[in-house]
């Protein structure tokens, strides 16, 4: 007997109203394959995975918990989100999904993909929440609404804060693979993609001892039909066949071979009737054609979300001949996808935004790259981030709340760059905002975060309060890391402009080559010349001190070009250390600013340069080392002297040889001046808390 039932899927007047995944994505999303591990276990009659503490339920307690969506069309975000994502990375994690924080919240991607709509004009693809788990993230029900419970009308908010969006990109989808139910793959195919679902609702397709959970976008249901009492779970709800006006998300959470309803196998193409019997080996469907559209036996147990009340206790039966579709007609398709999150994932380089626009809308955010820091634009296209291109509707940037009282101020928002360019060789990272209109939004301030290597390193775009014009705008942070991790052990060379963490080390009697113009900001760096190897620095090259402690230390060789400067910024540091005591070196047209230079060195030679120093910045020459200022100019930087320059020898050792004493000669008309001393000749002794002293030490 059928039963016709109200359905509440998410219908719209035209056939648009289901939006399916791109045939482009679709193409490019690689299909499960059953695996040796998998196919050797025989699979049960039933599974059900909702029975795992996985899935998600209501706080602190057993009791399952449905997302109940109207009056919105998020259906999609939900049995992705909801149920499929948080199933799997609490089954990774080992994680009951029964707080606010082992649960997430379908709202955040809905929010960002509904166009400013709650209903069905609100439609997203599984493609674009897929890409937006992929390229942001999901938030748990803690983060988007605090203590309170999620409320499907809070359908426009962008949630503010650095923090937040951190916590969200530690929570990211990595990979997704479909199955397979298409008609024209042919009957032995379909049965394949089946059983290769059973098997991932049963082991996970990996022989695990928890199976997983599969999203599906299919086709609305025509019917909803009660199961037989000859069936197990008779009186369950169950859909057999589906239609072309619009279609409905949901998440498969486990299968049972016996279920049955009897709906084909008598009367015509045009006017199919049961006949009495449950059978999956005839033509039941009167098409000349018997496959999986014939069968009456089977079916999938899946979680809808329309609450616990809805259906079976918020489940229903989709009989196993409802999933086959036909290739291109309707130009819809029934989709079936295994999300696999990451387990654990730290942030590395993202984009740090904050961002206010009277129509969100209008804008279109996005990153690229050039390869050379000194690029004034990107190279190729940019790529634009899901959620963030044109996607939020005719709102405030943080939109408004569930009462619709528009919420106002700016965005604080990170964007993963790294998801795009994560293995890139960039040295010059790009924000990119595509603006359709103007006046009416402002970049308050951006700037580039790097978690690598147990920091938060951060630089700043040099600009703040930038009213966006209409059209494509580029903001660009120079970031092209000198090579740290290891030795440099081969000749390296940079082009443009460089910046330096770490210790970056050069051995291996190879060479680092600074062309002319290139400036290297060092942030609490070393630059290490080992023995043998040699830094050449080019004409008119830049070293800055830009944050922290910062020293190059020459063990090898160096060779200066003309018009080379080493400055240190406001509250920086910066120590230049000749350590060879072979080197014999010249610094012609040269400029020091707040830099530390210690001369340990067989002779260094200042010509045509100048040195501005502050109170914390001297001058060392050791013993057996020869410091000559020729026409040049040692001064102060500000209204403070500097320290000066100190002799080092030995008090208890003639003058000669030379080797016993440091040397200072000062000729052709070369200035030394404001300073504490000029020319100490001897070392000042170390205090007890590391600071420098104004008694001599007693072994110099």
């Amino acid at each position: 007997m059928h039963v016709t039932t109200s359905i509440p899927a998410q219908v719209n007047p035209s056939p648009s109203g289901y939006i399916p995944s791109s045939q482009e994505y679709w193409d490019a999303v690689p299909l499960m394959t059953l695996s040796p591990i998998s196919a050797a276990i025989n699979l049960p009659v039933e599974v059900d995975n909702s029975t795992q503490i996985f899935f998600p339920q209501k706080d602190n307690t057993s009791e399952l918990y449905f997302y109940n969506q109207p009056p919105t069309a998020a259906c999609q975000n939900i049995s992705s989100t909801w149920y499929t994502f948080a199933y799997e990375i609490n089954r990774l994690r080992n994680l009951r999904a029964n707080t606010q924080e082992t649960r997430y919240a379908p709202n955040f991607s809905y929010n960002h993909l509904n166009h400013g709509y709650q209903g069905w004009q609100g439609y997203t693809s599984l493609e674009k929440v897929q890409k937006f788990l992929m390229e942001s993230g999901a938030m748990t029900d803690a983060e988007f609404d605090g203590p309170a419970q999620l409320n499907p009308e809070d359908s426009w908010r962008w949630p503010s804060g650095y923090d937040y969006y951190y916590n969200v990109m530690t929570n990211k989808l990595q990979s997704v693979h479909k199955f397979n139910m298409t008609v024209q793959s042919g009957p032995a195919a379909l049965e394949e993609s089946l059983n290769l679902m059973k098997h991932y609702l049963y082991d996970h397709n990996e022989g695990s001892s928890v199976g997983g959970v599969i999203t599906i976008g299919v086709l609305n249901a025509s019917e909803e039909v009660h199961l037989p009492s000859e069936s197990p779970h008779s009186n369950d709800f169950a859909i057999y066949r589906y239609t072309w006006h619009g279609g409905h998300a949901m998440a498969i959470v486990g299968y049972n071979d016996e279920i049955k309803y009897d709906w084909g196998g008598a009367g015509t193409l045009n006017n199919v009737q049961p006949d009495g019997q449950f059978r999956n080996d005839i033509d039941n469907n009167k098409d000349g054609v018997i496959d999986m559209r014939d069968w009456e036996i089977g079916g999938f147990k899946v979680a809808n979300s329309y609450g616990p009340d809805h259906q079976n206790h918020g489940f229903i039966w989709v009989m196993y001949c409802f999933l086959p579709y036909i290739e291109n007609e309707w130009n819809l398709r029934n989709e079936f996808y295994a999300l696999t999150p990451m387990e654990a994932n730290t942030p590395e380089v993202v984009l740090k935004i904050k961002l206010d626009s009277q129509k969100r809308n209008n804008l279109k955010i996005g990153c690229g790259y050039s390869t050379l820091a000194d690029s004034p634009s990107y190279t190729g296209d940019p790529s634009f981030y899901t959620g963030y291109s044109n996607d939020g509707g005719p709102l405030l940037i943080q939109g408004k709340d569930k009462d619709e009282n528009p919420i106002l101020g700016p965005i604080e928002l990170l964007l993963d760059f790294n998801h795009f360019y994560k293995d890139t060789d960039y040295g010059k990272a790009f924000l990119v905002i595509d603006d359709s209109a103007t006046s009416i939004s402002e970049l308050k301030s951006f700037s580039l975060l790097d978690y690598r290597w147990n920091e938060e390193f951060e630089l700043a775009y040099d600009q703040q309060n930038i009213q966006l014009v209409a059209g494509i705008q580029k903001f660009g942070i120079e970031y092209d890391l000198i090579p740290h991790e290891s030795p440099i052990t081969s000749n390296i060379t940079f082009e443009a402009n460089m910046v330096s963490r770490f210790k970056p080390t050069l051995t291996g009697n190879s060479t680092m080559t600074v062309e002319d113009g290139v400036r290297i900001d060092m942030y609490n760096s070393e630059i290490i010349i080992e023995p043998g190897s040699t830094l050449t620095l080019g004409n008119n090259v830049t070293i800055k001190g830009k944050r922290g402690v910062n020293r190059i230390t020459i063990r090898g060789n160096v060779q200066f070009g003309i018009n080379v400067s080493f400055i240190a910024e406001e509250g920086a540091h910066l120590f230049v250390d000749f350590e060879n005591e072979w080197l014999s070196t010249t610094i012609n047209s040269g400029f020091f600013q707040r830099t530390n230079v210690d001369v340990s060195c067989h002779s260094l030679q200042l010509v045509n340069s100048t040195m501005l120093n502050d109170n914390e910045t001297r001058i060392t020459v050791n013993r057996g080392s020869s410091f000559i200022i020729d026409n040049s100019l040692l001064s102060n930087f500000g209204n403070t002297l500097w320290r000066g320059i100190e002799v080092w020898g030995n008090t208890d050792v003639a003058q000669k040889p030379f080797t016993n004493q440091g040397i200072v000669q000062v000729v052709n008309g070369s200035i030394i001046e404001n300073a504490e001393c000029g020319i100490r000749t001897w070392k000042p002794a170390s205090l007890p808390d590391g600071t420098i002293g104004d008694k001599p030490d007693k072994d110099y």
